[in-house]
C-alpha cells in the first residue's frame, strides 16, 4: 500500500510513533531480556499536562488525518461523531487505544499478514461502536438528525446524602 492511496500527509511518519530499537540476540545461557511495557494508557497518571497535550497533537494527525476521512461517515443522531473529540476524555482514551493497536498490526513485518484484519475486526469496529453509539460519548453534540453542536456527556457526580 502506499501513502496515495490513504491522502496520508507529507510528514505521516509521525502518524506511526518511535521506531522500536531491535535487540541483540542473547548469547547462549544469557537470560533473556524483560519484554517491554505496553504503551501507558493515555489517561495515565504519569502524563503529564504537556506530555499530554503533544501524544493528542500526535493523535489528532492519525484520527482527522486518517481515521475520519475513511472511515467516519454521515454523522446522525443514530450514528453521531463529534469534531471536537479531542474535549471528550473518553473518546481520547479509546482513539488512543484504537491507534495504538493501528500503529502494531498495520505492521505485516511485526504483525504478519492477518494483522490488519485483526485491527478491523478486533479493535476498529468495536471501537467505532462504542464511538458512534447513540448513547456512547458524542451522543450529547448531536442535535436534530444530523446537525452537530459540541456538548459534553453529564458526569456521573457522586451524590452527597442528606
Amino acid at each position: 500500500m502506499s501513502d496515495e492511496e490513504f491522502d496520508v500527509p507529507d510528514d505521516a511518519s509521525s502518524l506511526v510513533g518511535p521506531t522500536p530499537t531491535p535487540r541483540a540476540e542473547p548469547a547462549k545461557g544469557d537470560k533473556p531480556q524483560e519484554e517491554e511495557k505496553p504503551a501507558p494508557h493515555i489517561d495515565a497518571p504519569n502524563f503529564d499536562r504537556s506530555s499530554y497535550e503533544e501524544e493528542v497533537n500526535r493523535l489528532a494527525m492519525w484520527v482527522d488525518g486518517f481515521l475520519v476521512p475513511n472511515f467516519v461517515y454521515d454523522p446522525s443522531q443514530a450514528r453521531p461523531w463529534c469534531q471536537q473529540w479531542r474535549a471528550h476524555r473518553d473518546a481520547v482514551s479509546v482513539l488512543f487505544a484504537l491507534w495504538l493497536a493501528w500503529q502494531e498490526l498495520i505492521d505485516t513485518e511485526r504483525s504478519g499478514s492477518a494483522g490488519p484484519s485483526t485491527w478491523f475486526n478486533a479493535h476498529l469496529r468495536p471501537h467505532m461502536e462504542y464511538l458512534r453509539s447513540p448513547t456512547g460519548p458524542f451522543a450529547s453534540c448531536m442535535r436534530g438528525t444530523s446537525r452537530n453542536e459540541h456538548r459534553l456527556p453529564i458526569s456521573a457526580q457522586p451524590q452527597t446524602w442528606k
